[in-house]
């Protein structure tokens, strides 16, 4: 799989607020039924799920950059992300759990990839899809949900970032 450029084979589609927020609910209520100690999100697209589960189910929260420093008292972790595709992100972060000792840890995603398998034991995730996601909060998202913009198909790369320069902090332009 090494150098495999998923944008290439797949198409992008919006994940409007709307829907989002509708994953999340899903995902607190098939987790309450699990008992966990602390939430681990993954930095950028897992902080948000993280944030909210851990509000949502009474939890504390680290970041994957905080997990040499959970508590030994906190063995059962619930490592979250927005999805799954080679599962390369989760599988480290899982590595590094386990390497603390005593850590029984669940992934769980909102997405995991149909075309390719994560390869994750254990992995929770809410929907299986061949498209990338791009979500509301991604500078690649275009639209913001409304009825024309909603779910639609977008071919890889035709985000705002795909040729667009960044204004640097001064520069308006």
């Amino acid at each position: 799989m090494r150098g495999l450029d998923i944008r290439k084979k797949t198409r992008e589609q919006n994940v409007p607020v709307a829907e989002y927020m509708k994953l999340l609910a899903e995902m607190k209520e098939r987790l309450a039924r699990e008992t966990f100690d602390c939430i681990v999100g993954i930095r950028r697209s897992g902080l948000i799920v993280a944030v909210y589960l851990s509000y949502q189910l009474g939890l504390p929260f680290f970041t994957d950059g905080d997990i040499e420093s959970i508590p030994a008292s906190f063995p059962r972790v619930l490592l979250v992300d927005t999805c799954a595709w080679k599962g390369k992100t989760l599988r480290k972060a899982m590595l590094r759990l386990s390497k603390l000792g005593g850590k029984s840890v669940t992934p769980a995603v909102l997405y995991r990839s149909s075309f390719i398998d994560p390869k994750i034991d254990g992995l929770i995730w809410l929907r299986e899809t061949d498209l990338i996601k791009r979500f509301w909060y991604e500078p690649s998202f275009v639209g913001w949900g409304d009825d024309d913009d909603a779910g639609d198909e977008k071919p890889a790369g035709s985000g705002m970032r795909a040729g667009v320069k960044k204004a640097g902090p001064f520069d308006p332009a």
